[in-house]
């Protein structure tokens, strides 16, 4: 009985692996046709960086990096929801 349950959660574990796989190509499909500003911004801010910090790097205000952080990832999740509703 204990062999059963281990080979249904290996196949439960494969399924939701491919599952998040599936999703991560959806993400980087649609992060990659963001525009330059956008991909530069998302991936400073995802890395952990300080936002002020990131702002200086980019030369702009604090304000205006989390204003057009916002716009980006609002883009972003509206790619991505798209992408998903046309899968379906």
């Amino acid at each position: 009985m204990d062999d059963l349950s281990i080979g249904e959660d290996v196949f439960a574990l494969a399924e939701q692996l491919k599952h998040n796989n599936e999703r991560m190509q959806v993400f980087l499909q649609c992060f990659e046709k963001m525009g330059n500003t956008c991909k530069e911004i998302i991936r400073k801010c995802m890395g952990g960086e300080d936002q002020e910090k990131i702002a200086e790097q980019l030369k702009v205000t604090y304000g205006y990096l989390r204003k057009k952080k916002s716009e980006c990832m609002a883009s972003l999740t509206q790619m991505i929801r798209l992408a998903f509703k046309q899968q379906s």
